[in-house]
């Protein structure tokens, strides 16, 4: 089993209007290399007691955004899977903010 920091979609409704948020978690795979767990929680870096630590985490959470967006998705019995999100366009010339 291995795992990396992936970039969730979690959907919430607000109000009656449907929302979307993003955050990144830690993912866990199978041996066919399929998402098969995930944390509950999002990662912060909130509790490192080494700056190095923090730092080299840090790293590895910015390569989350070099990977398709994950959705959590439920069926009718209730049992999550996550899917892959077209979310960002990573080509060399595309921006992400602000205008062009």
């Amino acid at each position: 089993m291995s795992w990396n920091y992936r970039l969730i979609r979690i959907q919430t409704k607000f109000n009656g209007e449907l929302i979307h948020s993003y955050a990144i978690h830690e993912v866990y795979y199978d041996s066919n290399l399929n998402p098969n767990a995930w944390t509950k929680d999002a990662i912060s870096l909130e509790g490192f007691e080494d700056f190095n630590d923090a730092y080299q985490s840090f790293e590895l959470m910015k390569k989350a955004f070099e990977k398709p967006a994950l959705e959590i998705i439920t069926d009718s019995n209730g049992n999550e899977t996550l899917k892959e999100l077209s979310v960002f366009d990573l080509t060399p010339n595309h921006k992400i903010g602000g205008s062009t």
